[in-house]
């Protein structure tokens, strides 16, 4: 069995494990301590990136296995409305979760938030495409956006060996594989990887024809193109 066949299984046992965890607590009245989970892992991506959108979180597990069901019936994956795909929203949705949290710590109460995001990202994720969610509505996301662009661990692609086909940037659910357009005639467009929205979930190495994309610890470097 091969590394990368290794690494998927391993990643496909991970979200089904956090999956099945998150329903458990949710059953027993003990959701917060996935927010244990969920900030243990905020303070982890300064070091490895966003593992925690393509490792743990039960709403890109669910969405994941939606995208393969639409992919399977050919149904199409609108990229969503323009009004939802600002920067506003983004901000008031992080800050709308932000203060129900507040609330819910000072005040003691119980509300259904952190399944009430589930469903929320599901219902989307059943009629337009996955990075309407992950790029534009999630507050998870937005919360590790600024910890994941000081990260030193990120996917890289390999400029010098890049064939420029796009088709990591196709699969990409977050819409962070963003083209370059070249400048001059003579040089292609360039793929490069914006980590601060890289859910590491895998699919643009999976799908990589060269498979030159690797996840790797060192600073950008000029063979990067970076």
């Amino acid at each position: 069995m091969t590394k990368m066949r290794i690494v998927y299984y391993g990643q496909i046992t991970c979200q089904i494990m956090f999956l099945i965890f998150f329903v458990l607590l949710l059953a027993l009245g003990r959701i917060q301590i996935w927010m244990g989970i969920f900030l243990a892992s905020l303070l982890l991506t300064l070091f490895f990136g966003r593992f925690y959108c393509g490792w743990l979180c039960p709403i890109r597990t669910i969405q994941r296995a939606q995208t393969l069901i639409k992919k399977k019936l050919r149904l199409p994956d609108r990229v969503g409305p323009a009004w939802l795909r600002s920067k506003t929203v983004r901000y008031v949705m992080a800050a709308l979760f932000l203060l129900l949290m507040t609330f819910v710590l000072i005040s003691g109460r119980q509300l259904p938030l952190l399944p009430l995001l589930l469903i929320i990202g599901v219902l989307l994720s059943s009629f337009f495409a996955e990075s309407l969610w992950h790029r534009w509505l999630c507050p998870y996301g937005t919360l590790l956006r600024l910890p994941a662009s000081v990260c030193q661990s990120s996917l890289k692609i390999k400029q010098a060996e890049c064939s420029k086909c796009g088709i990591c940037s196709a699969v990409c659910p977050s819409e962070a594989i963003e083209r370059s357009v070249s400048e001059t005639t003579s040089s292609r467009d360039s793929f490069t990887i914006n980590k601060a929205e890289c859910l590491l979930c895998l699919e643009c190495v999976r799908s990589c024809p060269p498979k030159i994309i690797s996840y790797n610890q060192s600073r950008p470097t000029k063979s990067d193109g970076r």
